[in-house]
């Protein structure tokens, strides 16, 4: 059976191997850059949703050590059970090691979308999405240039 692509001039053929008017196979291709520009605004919505979501998480896997730190030196002030002391430091260990884990899917999250911005700029750059994940780049940038 012989199919071609969407945004493929030559002859496009039905199940009964009929050809399918040029017409129709002209029309897809012209909406072709609809297609291209309603799949780039959806990436970047996936994308901007990413680098949001890992965003949070690290801000709460921050907090979340910084809490367990603050438990553990309040049980060691109070004299705390030995089992206890080191369950508590168990946790707070565990939570430090997502810190690092999640500010590289948060770097990596923060290129996606930076190179997605690049290569789609011309298609979607008058849309709000596109604004968007510009101001929340921007945001984590800073955050980034904060921590350093």
């Amino acid at each position: 059976t012989k199919r071609s692509g969407i945004c493929n001039f030559q002859p496009t053929y039905n199940l009964r191997h009929e050809p399918i008017l040029a017409t129709a196979n002209y029309k897809v291709h012209h909406q072709g850059t609809q297609h291209v520009h309603k799949m780039a605004t959806k990436q970047l919505k996936i994308k901007t949703g990413t680098l949001t979501r890992t965003k949070k998480e690290l801000v709460m896997y921050e907090k979340e050590h910084e809490r367990e730190q603050e438990k553990v030196k309040k049980m060691m002030a109070d004299g705390a059970d030995a089992a206890d002391l080191k369950q508590a430091e168990g946790v707070s260990a565990e939570a430090g090691m997502m810190v690092p884990d999640t500010k590289r899917r948060l770097e990596k999250a923060l290129q996606d979308l930076q190179a997605l911005l690049e290569e789609n700029d011309e298609e979607v750059k008058d849309t709000e999405e596109f604004k968007a994940a510009q101001e929340l780049v921007a945001e984590v940038e800073a955050m980034f240039a904060a921590r350093s």
